[in-house]
């Protein structure tokens, strides 16, 4: 369904450049609607992030690394894509904050080094890291959740042809790079943090009109807020 949404997705904005180009004036297009996908993802509590984070890796530096790797990424809530861009000049060690440019929108998100990143970046006092590709990572990352608990039954579905398709399976089995975002978000609440706030770090945008024009954090509104919230973990 996903597929099929994606293409009449593309079409029916390739049809409105058209229309507003004045190639043609049929709106028939307008009627066709991108289906729904029943596709279910994953966010990890701050118990479970908890226990990825604690499991004993002394004799696993592959997994450890990963490991560090898949918390930078939860810490700071950034696509896999543009934690592999992290460098040293994007770190503002004095100011408790990371710049980096987001690939996907052209916002620009308020990241703050909270202390549990803090502590990761301990590891890596040259800010220097080497990522692994995505879908090494998603492999590793399945191992990490396995060797860490990660191991309770959960049903996931997906759609195909229009149809629900559930099965059960581990829940390491789900853990992927994009879990790590959606897990800064899930546990940024179980902590008490405004969702307003949380977009200012995600990135997120929102139409409601008081989020987007009257609920402005500064930076060093929102850098207290979650840094006193992450404290938590």
């Amino acid at each position: 369904d996903s597929s099929v949404g994606n293409h009449i997705k593309i079409r029916k904005t390739f049809m409105r450049w058209c229309m507003d180009e004045g190639l043609h004036k049929n709106v028939e297009f307008q009627k066709f609607y991108k289906p729904e996908s029943l596709g279910e993802t994953i966010a990890l509590s701050a118990k479970e992030l908890r226990m990825i984070r604690d499991v004993d890796l002394t004799n696993n530096p592959r997994l450890a690394r990963i490991r560090d790797h898949f918390l930078i990424q939860t810490y700071t809530s950034l696509r896999y894509s543009d934690l592999v861009k992290l460098e040293p000049k994007h770190f503002d060690l004095v100011n408790g904050f990371i710049h980096v440019p987001i690939t996907k929108t052209d916002v620009r998100p308020i990241i703050p080094i909270t202390p549990p990143l803090s502590a990761v970046l301990e590891r890596y006092p040259s800010l220097l890291f080497e990522f692994v590709s995505n879908v090494k990572a998603n492999k590793y990352l399945k191992e990490l959740g396995k060797l860490a608990g990660l191991v309770s039954p959960i049903i996931v579905g997906h759609s195909k042809g229009g149809k629900r398709i559930d099965q059960l399976v581990p829940r390491y089995q789900e853990l992927s790079t994009h879990v790590a975002r959606r897990t800064f978000v899930t546990v940024s609440l179980e902590f008490g943090v405004q969702d307003s706030i949380i977009r200012f770090v995600t990135g997120h945008k929102t139409s409601d009109v008081m989020a987007k024009h009257y609920a402005k954090p500064s930076a060093d509104v929102v850098h207290d807020v979650v840094c006193e919230a992450w404290r938590k973990l």
